[in-house]
């Protein structure tokens, strides 16, 4: 194994050879983790998809040194066309969170061009690293790169300690981290045999027997599936896109709906203040007294409206479509 210093990696697409020793270092995304994972994998980050039309002022940036600020955001690579500051940092926790959903942290990588006088902020490979004591490392596992002139080139595995003013670490926040582990332990349990279970109760057809009858009572099954899943995602509000259950009501579906927006704005207020201290601590390379704070603007959506329209709601001084106009705003 090959050990180094230096700043870490960028997101590379070249081919991995893994073994089972890699595996306890390498964190790669299960795409396919189940039903319900799948999907709410998907719906904890569609509050961050905003549609074309962004008003371009959801977050607030204050700032002791504007031009550093200009340079540090001016080339952060994301996936989406930015045209200001504002829409930038949106785009970046929509990055951050998609990487915090597949792979528990989320890491970029500082780049500087001394020529142009310029920083990038790149993502990095965020299932290749590891905190230890304090520190943080890179570990690649034996890879193979593709090029024209010699062919393939395989790689040694190596271990790489990285720089931390070069480095922007972002984690789940713990109280949050909890309410989904709890959850999602359950949903690993329902999706373990998800669409397979009914057909192990069915009877098998024979010859002798060519309509065997069937004691498996579908309805009954699939309804302590829902009671199961709305039990386990009572402490984060995720419905479970199950529309049509039929012991719920308008009031479960706003009160479900408000918790897991909650859910989401917590989310994105900690990551704006990881975001913070990461960018304050990276900008004091250039400048020791360097500091910057990203906030949500009051024209965004805030935990503390989502507070009073559930005691209005609870009191009947709101209607359901007022919260559901609220939710979905963007």
């Amino acid at each position: 194994m090959k050990f180094s210093r230096g700043a870490p990696e960028e997101t590379q697409y070249h081919e991995r050879e893994t073994n089972w020793f890699d595996r306890w270092f390498v964190s790669e995304h299960e795409r396919e983790r189940g039903f319900n994972r799948h999907m709410f994998e998907d719906d904890i980050v569609n509050i961050f998809r905003h549609s074309s039309n962004r008003s371009g002022g959801e977050i607030e940036i204050e700032s002791n040194n504007d031009a550093l600020t200009e340079r540090l955001l001016s080339n952060v690579q994301t996936r989406y066309d930015q045209y200001g500051q504002s829409e930038t940092i949106v785009a970046l926790v929509e990055e951050i969170l998609q990487a915090l959903v597949w792979f528990d942290r989320a890491v970029y990588s500082l780049h500087e061009n001394d020529e142009q006088q310029s920083t990038s902020i790149v993502s990095a490979s965020s299932g290749t690293f590891i905190r230890f004591a304090g520190l943080t490392f890179q570990y690649f596992p034996h890879r193979r790169e593709h090029h024209w002139e010699n062919g393939n080139i395989v790689l040694d595995n190596e271990l790489r300690l990285l720089a931390a003013s070069r480095t922007l670490y972002f984690y789940w926040p713990r109280s949050i981290r909890r309410r989904i582990d709890s959850q999602n332990k359950v949903l690993r349990a329902l999706d373990k045999d998800h669409g397979e279970t009914t057909l192990k109760f069915l009877p098998q057809v024979t010859h002798d027997n060519p309509n065997p009858r069937n004691y498996f009572d579908y309805k009954l099954w699939s309804n302590t599936q829902d009671y199961a899943l709305f039990k386990a995602t009572q402490a984060t509000g995720w419905s479970g896109r199950k529309f049509r259950f039929e012991k719920k009501s308008d009031f479960f579906d706003c009160h479900r709906l408000l918790r897991f927006r909650r859910l989401q704005l917590e989310l994105r207020d900690q990551i704006l203040v990881q975001l913070s201290d990461q960018l304050s601590r990276a900008g004091k390379r250039y400048w020791k007294n360097y500091t910057v704070t990203f906030s949500a603007s009051n024209a965004a959506p805030s935990v503390l409206r989502l507070d009073e329209l559930e005691v209005q709601l609870t009191q009947e001084k709101v209607g359901f479509s007022e919260v559901m106009d609220y939710c979905f705003k963007s």
